[in-house]
């Protein structure tokens, strides 16, 4: 469960919270107690916040600490929009009086995670009488929402039959699918799978297997056939091939 992590208080501010609103999880309500201070009464609150990391992005050094002002309040509320999902965050709070103004105080909070959006750019990377290979660009740290732990590829008939379905390692960025027939097209899509989530499928991609050919059998692949039946099968990261299930 992400959310609020540790408080920290001055003699200025008092302690703060922080809690999402019922119709946004990245609206976040801060609320605080108000100075302490009996000499000094507080014209208004300057709310603040700071993205310190965008989670998806951990194995990237946090940046430096970049205080962005939210706004004031006069009251002890203050709603902060518009922030990233799965990121970590400070807010910060200080009193402004007659005089000048307090020292902040501050929170850490994290935001929850989402769903991971859809691979891009993905392509016909290869093609033989046999075989066809896609390829997508990696989802950028920053806009993954969540941890991706893998990518799952389906690849339908010109008749959109669902003939293959892949899980695919995390750290690849493409999917050789062989054992197809010759001289047929075929259509293909890619989704990230997240920790909690299923991503949106990329929008479908052509691919057309090139015309004849000999296709020579190895022995794990024979092994398929006599154990299972001929199917399509998928090289994995070792190079081997596996029967579909």
């Amino acid at each position: 469960m992400r959310g609020l992590m540790f408080i920290l208080s001055d003699l200025v501010v008092g302690r703060l919270s922080a809690d999402t609103t019922n119709f946004h999880p990245l609206h976040i309500i801060l609320t605080w107690a108000s100075s302490p201070s009996v000499y000094c009464e507080a014209l208004y609150y300057e709310v603040a916040y700071s993205l310190l990391q965008q989670d998806g992005c951990r194995t990237i050094p946090p940046r430096e600490q970049e205080i962005t002002v939210a706004g004031n309040s006069t009251g002890t509320q203050f709603k902060i929009k518009h922030l990233h999902l799965f990121s970590t965050y400070k807010f910060f709070v200080r009193a402004v009086t007659e005089t000048g103004e307090g020292n902040y105080s501050e929170m850490r909070y994290e935001t929850p995670e989402g769903e991971p959006p859809s691979p891009t750019n993905v392509t016909l990377q290869k093609r033989s009488f046999d075989f066809l290979r896609f390829s997508w660009i990696p989802i950028p740290c920053g806009s993954r929402n969540t941890v991706v732990r893998r990518y799952q590829g389906e690849l339908y008939s010109s008749s959109n039959v669902l003939i293959h379905r892949a899980r695919i390692l995390d750290n690849k960025i493409s999917s050789k699918i062989i054992g197809l027939q010759s001289c047929t097209t075929y259509w293909f899509r890619v989704g990230a799978v997240g920790s909690e989530r299923f991503g949106d499928y990329s929008p479908l991609v052509q691919g057309t297997t090139l015309e004849g050919g000999k296709y020579i059998l190895n022995i794990q692949f024979y092994q398929c056939i006599f154990d299972r039946g001929m199917g399509p099968v998928e090289e994995d990261y070792k190079g081997s091939v596996r029967c579909e299930q």
